[in-house]
């Protein structure tokens, strides 16, 4: 279970279960200096990690959705879905490219500070 998630999205944390564990491997690994890889290299590992991601969440993004609001989602699942992966990994590819000091811990509130705010909030309408 996700800590950082407020009681009122806690519906999500089966869904960003993945967030905190990443950050933390990889900030382990950039202490360690194995975090050398070059971008190419990197950009091997994000597209797995997409993948696998875009396999392993859905229908906790789905379930989450339905939760929070209670089955009349407008937000369909596999945008919320692509959203949270795509800005899981510009958030690690900021992370580990600027050279960041934030913690693993620190940059997982960072993640989902974006990501939280944007699936739970009923979608509104543009006034025109």
């Amino acid at each position: 279970m996700i800590c950082s998630l407020p009681p009122e999205t806690a519906a999500f944390s089966n869904a960003l279960w993945f967030s905190f564990p990443v950050f933390e491997y990889i900030g382990r690994c950039r202490h360690a200096g194995e975090s050398k890889m070059g971008k190419k290299g990197r950009s091997i590992v994000h597209q797995h990690l997409r993948r696998v991601l875009s396999e392993q969440i859905p229908d906790q993004v789905r379930q989450a959705l339905e939760r929070t609001d209670r089955g009349r989602s407008t937000l369909p699942t596999d945008l919320a879905t692509q959203y949270i992966i795509t800005t899981f990994m510009l958030v690690l590819n900021w992370w580990v490219e600027s050279g960041s000091t934030l913690s693993a811990r620190e940059v997982d509130d960072v993640f989902l500070a974006l990501v939280v705010p944007a699936v739970t909030s009923p979608p509104g309408r543009a006034e025109g």
